[in-house]
């Protein structure tokens, strides 16, 4: 089988060790990073994303060229932003914050077990959201879970329409139209999977979960990333 962009991959590297809170905080520094950093900070940010992957074993460049979908719309960013603006290096670099993003969470999903997920994220909402959050945090993962299976279903439709030797965007409108529409129907047909399966287990969104303890190193991990935020926004703001 195939392997995904946005899947799980099971090792036992350090990386995989980590505490998903963590991670979950690595990810959304990067994305910080990425959205409202110096232009260079993109660049910076794919390359770490790169870098950090082939450390921990989950190699993400190939799923990531693979992942057309996602690519096409990074390509709508930039052609978007070139429209409005005319600037290409401005649309460039607004294009690779996007993908930026996009690798860093590759780098997330595969060195972290989804069941580790939803615990570590309602854990985080709780103060915010109450009780509700287990519930955000379920229906998060599930939109994730989504995300991938749309993602390789819009793969494969791209495939069969390369087999058949067409050409996707040799009427722009009427491809991306039924394209579009195609996905859509999939992501209805998929949620609907999911939320039978979650019937027949009697599951309960609002049920607090057990998450996995913070180590020293996940500790001094955290601050670090904490100390580079404050530099980051005393930066930005000063």
């Amino acid at each position: 089988m195939a392997e995904l962009a946005f899947q799980y991959i099971d090792s036992d590297s350090p990386v995989h060790r980590l505490n998903e809170c963590v991670k979950l905080s690595l990810l959304g520094l990067l994305s910080i990073l990425s959205s409202f950093g110096e232009n260079y900070m993109p660049i910076a940010v794919i390359i770490f994303a790169f870098l950090l992957s082939l450390y921990a074993g989950v190699n993400i460049l190939p799923g990531l060229l693979k992942s057309k979908v996602l690519l096409i719309f990074a390509l709508f960013i930039f052609l978007g932003n070139l429209l409005s603006t005319g600037d290409r290096s401005y649309s460039l670099i607004e294009a690779l914050r996007f993908i930026a993003i996009l690798s860093s969470s590759m780098v997330f999903i595969r060195t972290t077990d989804p069941s580790d997920i939803p615990p570590t994220l309602g854990w985080l909402l709780r103060p915010v959201a109450g009780r509700r959050s287990y519930r955000i945090a379920s229906s998060i993962m599930v939109a994730v879970a989504l995300i991938e299976i749309v993602s390789s279903s819009a793969r494969v439709m791209l495939d069969a329409r390369e087999a058949r030797m067409e050409r996707f965007l040799s009427h722009p409108v009427r491809s991306i139209g039924l394209f579009l529409v195609s996905c859509f129907l999939e992501i209805l047909e998929r949620a609907e999977i999911f939320q039978d399966a979650l019937i027949s287990r009697a599951f309960d969104p609002d049920s607090p979960r057990v998450r996995k303890k913070l180590k020293g190193h996940d500790i001094i991990i955290l601050l670090w990333l904490a100390a580079i935020l404050v530099l980051f926004l005393i930066r930005r703001l000063s």
